[in-house]
């Protein structure tokens, strides 16, 4: 019974921080690049070309030994909130 309030307890809670982190934001996120100071350099962003980008997710991956998956925003929050109930009832047992 400890268990199983425990287990709600902490996906109720990841449910909340998921529904409110993950907000339908549209906006972009690149970072300016900063080339001292200049008016027009602040307008530049920095992009990574599509292999320079999974180059580096995978070097992400490799480093702290992540699973990085891409998933479609509608189902985000559930597989976060699956996933997390998942490790839950493992480290609970």
């Amino acid at each position: 019974m400890k268990k199983k309030v425990l287990t709600t307890l902490m996906t109720v809670t990841m449910i909340a921080i998921t529904l409110a982190g993950c907000g339908g934001s549209n906006a972009e996120t690149t970072t300016p690049v900063a080339d001292g100071g200049d008016a027009a350099a602040e307008d530049e962003v920095a992009e990574f070309t599509p292999a320079a980008y999974m180059a580096s997710l995978k070097t992400f991956e490799h480093r702290f030994d992540a699973n990085i998956q891409f998933i479609s925003p509608e189902y985000a929050g559930y597989y976060i909130v699956s996933t997390f109930q998942y490790y839950a009832m493992e480290i609970l047992k």
